[in-house]
Parts: structure tokens; C-alpha cells; sequence
């Protein structure tokens, strides 16, 4: 399930639904099945963590819609959720691969949404905490991050026991974080 040539060309044109009406026809696990609202409103956090856990190695895939995130939400399989909005409230969270210690999840393909704070700046940079996307512990896996906004740090790589290396991450847009991009060392190697 490696990047086709031109995937990116196409996620950034907006013209990915070839890609979508593959997965759908190959089993692919839609969040919906399993009580994601994408109303912007509903907390979509458990639903979708469930339709990632029931998805085994298959692609979950996430329509275009406007979803509220305020839990975690461990990305570990393959996923996309281009066209897709995530805002994550104050104790949301989106990691992609795992925090657990010494684990590690290898050889995925992500394609994230666009992820917003639901919260004012001011607030979310004086509490010096929240990452909006988190990659911990990943291995050879392809990443595409088009947007991350208003946390105070926007994407944070990470080792936690082992490491996050090899991996190709397309970044896009990360706005108005108060760090954008950290790159931590854990108590791992990235």
C-alpha cells in the first residue's frame, strides 16, 4: 500500500476520489460505520478510534466532513481522510504510530485531514502542552500532513524506547503554532 506516482500531485489538486473508490471497493473501513457524526459538533473521537481498531491491516478511511476530536486518536494502519477537517478540543490528541514504550508500528500510509486547535491560541500556547499531530515510534511509513493550526506544537516527532525514522513526511501547511515542528528525542532514537 506504498504511494502511487502522482498520489501527492492529486491529494494537493483535490482530485483523490479515484482513490477513495478504490479503498471503498477493496473493504476499506469507513468511520461512519461505526458512529462518526462529522458534524463539528459531535466529539467523532471514539467512533473513529473504533473503526481504526476494527480495521485490522486495511485502510480506514474517513469522508469529507467536519469532525470533533476530544480524545485521543492513535493512527496505527493505513488511513485517509483527505477533504476532511479534525478539530481537536482541549484534551484531544492525534498520534500516528505509537506511545508505548519500546513499540513501534511500521510500513503505514496516512494521509491526515486538515487538523485545527477548536480552542483560542492564547489559551492553548499558555498551557505550553497540546501537540496537534504527534508521530511516535513509526517506522518506514509515508505521512502526509497538508495543514496543522493553533496548538502549541504543531507536529511532534518522537522516539519513546525505540524511534521515528525512515518514514517520508510531506509537509504542508503548519500555521500559527507556537512551535510548528519539534523534533524531540524521547527516551528512544529519532
Amino acid at each position: 500500500q506504498n504511494l502511487e506516482t502522482g498520489a501527492i500531485e492529486r491529494w494537493a489538486s483535490g482530485s483523490w476520489q479515484s482513490d477513495y473508490d478504490l479503498y471503498s471497493s477493496n473493504g476499506a473501513i469507513n468511520v461512519k460505520t461505526y458512529g462518526a457524526v462529522g458534524d463539528g459538533a459531535t466529539d467523532d473521537a471514539d467512533a473513529i478510534q473504533a473503526a481504526i481498531d476494527a480495521a485490522g491491516s486495511g485502510m480506514v478511511v474517513v469522508p469529507a466532513d467536519a469532525y470533533y476530536i476530544n480524545g485521543t486518536i492513535t493512527i496505527d494502519r493505513p488511513f485517509d481522510a483527505r477533504g476532511a477537517t479534525f478539530s481537536v478540543g482541549a484534551t484531544g490528541s492525534i498520534v500516528i504510530g505509537t506511545e508505548a514504550d519500546g513499540e513501534v508500528v511500521r510500513s503505514i500510509q496516512v494521509f491526515l485531514p486538515l487538523v485545527t486547535s477548536s480552542r483560542a491560541r492564547a489559551s492553548v500556547w499558555s498551557e505550553g502542552t497540546q501537540s496537534g499531530v504527534t508521530i511516535s515510534n513509526l517506522l518506514e511509513s509515508e505521512i502526509v500532513v497538508p495543514h496543522v493550526e493553533g496548538f502549541y506544537n504543531g507536529l511532534r516527532v518522537v522516539g519513546i524506547g525505540t524511534g521515528a525514522v525512515h518514514n517520508n513526511i510531506h509537509l504542508g501547511r503548519l500555521y500559527n503554532n507556537k512551535r510548528n515542528l519539534l523534533l524531540e528525542n524521547g527516551s528512544g532514537w529519532s
